[in-house]
């Protein structure tokens, strides 16, 4: 029982390493010499050494609940299961170790993909997780409570290595697409002439360029749901494509107001920036269900519509993605007035007021919470009104929707 379990073991590890290296060969040019050679050709021998002894050891018989160890029912059973599969990884083990050099194999992208057919030992893999897990909780010491810990401590350990294994896929494929064709501009080829890299630049520089943009897909941006408006202290904001520059953000700004009117997510990091700071925020979706029943709806939804074509057409000239401190004051104020040329009515009101409003400053400071938010809340009337007001004064101004 000990010898078999070893083998199982052995073999266990033998994965691991086909696991990794086998991507890596796959996509990146390293040469099969030296400490890579000699595991390859160790896990070689060990594969033809696991299908002799599976010839020899026996398997339970689901029907019976026996273990079956006629020598002519186990070789019936290995032949009509995992045979033929072992038999085509270990032939392309031995294609790989000794039939082609590593320049034949680059040429040929077939046969560096054949190398893959070695990775559905995996599957194999899947039904020994449970005996090394066995295992492990065999050794508690003595103690009553290892084991509880230590089977919290493998289950985190198989999500996370789940999460690493699939990572370590991505960022192999990823480069392996980049360098399918020399003569196209990849992003391999992008990166070497914006970084200004030398041509002789090693693999681990873009295997931890690729393992880092495979994390990133993985881990993903936080959907925007909340805006927020500074009244005082100060913050810092970073782009995550530009995390080494920082900008603050001062009393009177405000931060992710793309929410109120997009599907956004949020594109960098806010952090504090002085002892202490005084926000508000406003909730998205509360935002909408509330001006939803409003007889405004119109004006929100125009004032939505001029957004959207404002950030659209300020980035896409430029090939950059908008921030979340997208909508300065000098853009909010444009919009406002382009609004209110497009809208009728004849009620007047101050557009100081209406913007200080729009803007979370109106007295913030000697009103309690509540009454601030009741003044935020005043904001589509006074926009109303002041849409109106400036109808009012420029009636030969008048463009239709379809012009926007």
């Amino acid at each position: 029982m000990g010898d078999r379990h070893c083998k199982k073991h052995v073999c266990s590890v033998t994965i691991v390493h086909d696991t990794i290296m086998i991507p890596l060969l796959t996509a990146f040019p390293l040469r099969s010499e030296g400490i890579v050679e000699s595991l390859e050709l160790t896990s070689c021998i060990v594969w033809i050494i696991d299908i002799v002894v599976t010839f020899l050891r026996g398997f339970i018989n689901p029907r019976t609940g026996f273990v079956e160890m006629r020598l002519k029912q186990i070789t019936l059973n290995y032949l009509t299961g995992w045979f033929v599969p072992d038999l085509a990884m270990l032939s392309s083990d031995i294609m790989s170790l000794f039939a082609l050099d590593l320049r034949t194999v680059e040429t040929l992208t077939l046969l560096r993909l054949f190398r893959n057919l070695r990775l559905f030992r995996l599957l194999k893999m899947a039904g020994r997780l449970s005996l090394i897990k066995e295992l492990v909780l065999g050794l508690n010491m003595g103690l009553e409570w290892t084991s509880l810990y230590v089977e919290t401590f493998l289950t985190v350990l198989k999500h996370v290595s789940i999460i690493a294994l699939l990572c370590h896929f991505t960022a192999c494929a990823w480069y392996a697409l980049g360098d399918l064709s020399s003569d196209e501009m990849t992003w391999i080829a992008t990166y070497r002439e914006k970084l200004n890299l030398p041509e002789d630049t090693g693999w681990s520089f873009f295997y931890a360029l690729s393992l880092h943009w495979a994390l990133t897909q993985f881990l993903g941006g936080a959907k925007g749901e909340l805006m927020y408006f500074v009244r005082d202290g100060k913050l810092h904001y970073s782009w995550d494509e530009t995390p080494h520059l920082v900008e603050d953000v001062l009393p009177g700004m405000r931060v992710s107001e793309a929410v109120l009117w997009l599907n956004w997510e949020y594109r960098g990091r806010l952090g504090c920036g002085s002892q202490s700071a005084h926000i508000f925020q406003l909730d998205g979706d509360g935002f909408r269900k509330v001006i939803a029943r409003s007889t405004h709806m119109d004006l929100f939804a125009l004032y939505a519509r001029l957004f959207l074509k404002n950030i659209s057409d300020c980035y896409n000239c430029i090939e950059e993605e908008a921030t979340d401190l997208f909508g300065d004051d000098e853009q909010v104020s444009k919009m406002l007035r382009l609004s209110s040329l497009m809208t009728a009515g004849n009620d007047s009101v101050d557009i100081r007021a209406v913007f200080l409003a729009w803007k979370g400053e109106a007295a913030a400071a000697q009103l309690p919470l509540r009454q601030v938010r009741r003044t935020l809340l005043c904001v589509p009337r006074l926009a109303r009104s002041l849409f109106r007001f400036r109808r009012q004064s420029s009636p030969s101004s008048h463009i239709g929707d379809e012009d926007v």
